[in-house]
């Protein structure tokens, strides 16, 4: 039985936290994302905060269930639900709230693009060799 509300509770905070897309630090705390950017792996949407799930969450599931919805039944369904949807949960300044959003953090962005920049890098470096061979029959060629 409790079972039953906990999967109507997580199934109502799915229903109320939008899908996002990945985002930065500075979207997340502005509160806009990055869209006219026009890089599809920079474009993000802003997060929800527990507090605003917290507050719009009675309304999405019955008065019972309402009437029993605590903080802790709500962050037990955010941690199963940020587990099934790949959510990144991240505290504000102050601690008093929690930022919920979907994708890459800004670090992972960060190395992200590191990584291809080096990559880049790499495609223009010239080839090294990999074994004597080369070498090898170049020296018998000039022996004969």
């Amino acid at each position: 039985m409790l079972e039953d509300r906990l999967l109507s509770v997580a199934s109502a905070l799915d229903q109320v936290s939008p899908a996002k897309k990945t985002r930065t630090s500075e979207a997340v705390s502005s509160g806009q994302g990055d869209e006219e950017s026009g890089d599809p792996a920079k474009s993000s949407l802003t997060a929800s905060s527990f507090n605003d799930l917290l507050t719009s969450l009675p309304a999405k599931v019955s008065k019972q269930t309402a009437g029993e919805l605590s903080v802790a039944i709500g962050l037990n369904c955010l941690l199963h639900l940020a587990n099934e949807k790949d959510l990144f949960l991240e505290t504000n300044d102050d601690f008093t709230d929690i930022r919920i959003s979907q994708g890459l953090s800004a670090s992972e962005l960060e190395l992200l693009s590191s990584y291809q920049q080096r990559s880049a890098q790499a495609g223009l470096r010239p080839k090294k060799q990999l074994s004597l061979d080369p070498w090898l029959d170049r020296s018998d060629e000039e022996d004969v």
